[in-house]
């Protein structure tokens, strides 16, 4: 009897084991969409309207855009839109992707080091001035590091 116990006992653990372990579809992580879409050092930014480079691709450039809401530019119609951004840009020089909270590319920012790659979840980061930049970005350019303050990096 005692032998019976305990093999119904192992055989509830196993069966609990089973029942609590992420499956396949739900052992990714954060982030495995964006190392999927990393062109690699081409010295492009990207933006996407949801989290982990997914959703709508929101536009990409070499150069700046200083008002994604204007309809002209790599960026048109992309205001408060994007969740998640990339910085695919070459190491040196204006390599850093500083992203606006107003068009016009001052006031408010947040910078995207070349070495972070990218910030697969907006939310968790804040302009200069505390807001969310979660669905807040509305101009980039690239900038040297020196441009961006010390609580200004996202990640």
């Amino acid at each position: 009897m005692p032998r019976i116990r305990a093999l119904i006992a192992a055989a509830s653990l196993v069966l609990c084991g089973l029942l609590t372990s992420p499956s396949p579809a739900h052992a990714s992580t954060q982030g495995d969409n964006c190392n999927a879409k990393w062109p690699g050092r081409n010295g492009s930014m990207h933006a996407w309207d949801w989290t982990d480079c997914t959703g709508t691709y929101l536009g990409g450039t070499t150069g700046n855009d200083l008002d994604w809401g204007d309809g002209v530019g790599a960026f048109t119609n992309a205001s408060n839109r994007a969740r998640s951004v990339m910085n695919a840009g070459f190491f040196g020089g204006r390599d850093v992707v500083a992203f606006y909270f107003l068009p016009g590319g001052n006031g408010s920012y947040g910078c995207l080091a070349p070495g972070e790659l990218y910030a697969d979840y907006l939310g968790d980061n804040t302009f200069t001035n505390g807001a969310s930049m979660d669905r807040n970005i509305m101009a980039s350019q690239w900038v040297t590091a020196s441009a961006c303050a010390g609580n200004s990096w996202i990640t």
